[in-house]
């Protein structure tokens, strides 16, 4: 079966056939007078699966996802997710909640976080999916509209910037098998920046100079980066290397070129066109030394202590809880471990309202060089240090520039 073998029906009552699969799963049925509408996913002959909303405006909890049993790992579990993630879109949501005990790794790809009750809305820990269907061992996690309009600029991006031959959607190397999958149920439940000149090169034009010459395929990899040198962290022979962003995968490729076959770079992202692309890259350039993870910067799929240096080029502006980023970064550090980053940074005044064209734009979740101190002091870091690179942020408004942050773990 394929993706354009089924589809997704929008109905406010599930139908025998949904709640036979709910029950199947021994996910609870909805309940209460809450306003909730349901996606079914249909083929020609049967009801293959159903995911649920509930409205609790502004916010909103996805719930009773499921897939016909025998047919977990098809992709259908991903496709029910994404008409969530559009309903909640179409609805101008802020926040989208749930609850499961078999599927957060399926959820953190998506962008979703884990978080605590204590920052659950009280209207939903009323619900009662939060206040009797659910196990108190249950993960909570959130997805904020920022981090989805966030994946969805980048998503396109990406598809823009393909080469030829790929289809416009991204369909045409990236088939069901490819996307995260679901292992269960749900517990009861461009280029946009002024970025993209050729990393690299300082705002001057010229190359850094310890910017080694990498083969010209790398090169030619596109890149959303701050038009600064991303390897200024200087990985070399046989460290472990976490880009965090890594996007198409062009500064995790040369990275792993530095580092060598004893040495080991993660690019980590939540765009799947991004990472799609970074894997094609990654093929192609026949590199076995470099692995793609699909995960929120806030919540990085690492053991403790495994990396020698995090490396980021214009993304850590994208998070929305850059505290939580840069403390997942200092643990994901080896003792004695380094931070590099170039970002966005505000040099300005902080613009009067945030939108998301000026987030997805890495210009209205920059901080100022004291808020970057202050954060990475919180998270644990030592001798902190922002560097503005004045006119180095290509095309960004008055207000922004890019800067080299650096920071180390204690030993």
């Amino acid at each position: 079966m394929d993706q354009e073998a089924v589809t997704v029906e929008r109905v406010f009552e599930l139908p025998p056939e949904g709640k036979a699969l709910l029950e199947g799963w021994a996910l609870p049925l909805p309940a209460g007078n809450v306003p909730r509408e349901f996606g079914v996913l249909r083929s020609e002959r049967q009801v293959m699966g159903v995911v649920g909303l509930e409205w609790y405006h502004p916010h909103a909890l996805l719930r009773s996802l499921a897939v016909r049993s025998g047919w977990e790992r098809r992709g259908l579990g991903t496709i029910l997710a994404h008409w969530a993630l559009e309903r909640f879109r179409e609805e101008g949501g802020t926040d989208l909640y749930l609850l499961t005990t078999t599927a957060a790794g399926f959820f953190l790809r998506l962008g979703f976080l884990p978080i605590t009750r204590d920052e659950v809305p009280a209207r939903l820990l009323e619900s009662e999916e939060f206040a009797v269907q659910c196990p108190a061992t249950a993960t909570v996690m959130r997805l904020d509209r920022q981090r989805l309009e966030t994946i969805r600029h980048y998503d396109q991006a990406a598809r823009c910037s393909a080469q030829p031959g790929r289809d416009a959607s991204g369909k045409a190397r990236a088939g069901l098998d490819t996307l995260p999958m679901a292992g269960g149920g749900c517990c009861c439940s461009g280029t946009g920046c002024g970025c993209g000149e050729e990393s690299g090169k300082g705002s001057d034009g010229e190359a850094h100079p310890h910017a080694k010459r990498m083969d010209s395929d790398v090169e030619a990899i596109p890149s959303w980066g701050c038009t600064l040198n991303p390897l200024f962290g200087e990985p070399s022979p046989g460290e472990v290397v976490l880009d965090l962003g890594c996007g198409a995968g062009r500064n995790a490729l040369k990275a792993a070129e530095r580092v060598g076959p004893d040495g080991h770079v993660y690019g980590l992202d939540l765009s799947p066109a991004m990472l799609a692309e970074a894997e094609r890259h990654r093929q192609r350039l026949g590199l076995a030394n470099v692995s793609f993870l699909q995960a929120p910067m806030e919540a990085v799929t690492l053991p403790d202590g495994c990396v020698d240096l995090v490396m980021s080029d214009c993304v850590l502006n994208l998070s929305t809880d850059k505290a939580r980023a840069l403390k997942e970064a200092y643990r994901v550090l080896k003792p004695g471990g380094r931070l590099a980053i170039a970002d966005v940074v505000r040099v300005g005044p902080k613009p009067d309202r945030i939108t998301m064209e000026g987030w997805c734009a890495c210009t209205d979740g920059a901080l100022a060089p004291d808020e970057y101190i202050q954060l990475l002091l919180a998270a644990g870091f030592e001798n902190p240090r922002v560097e503005l690179l004045p006119g180095s942020f290509a095309g960004g408004p008055a207000g922004v520039t890019a800067a080299h942050i650096q920071a180390r773990r204690p030993e």
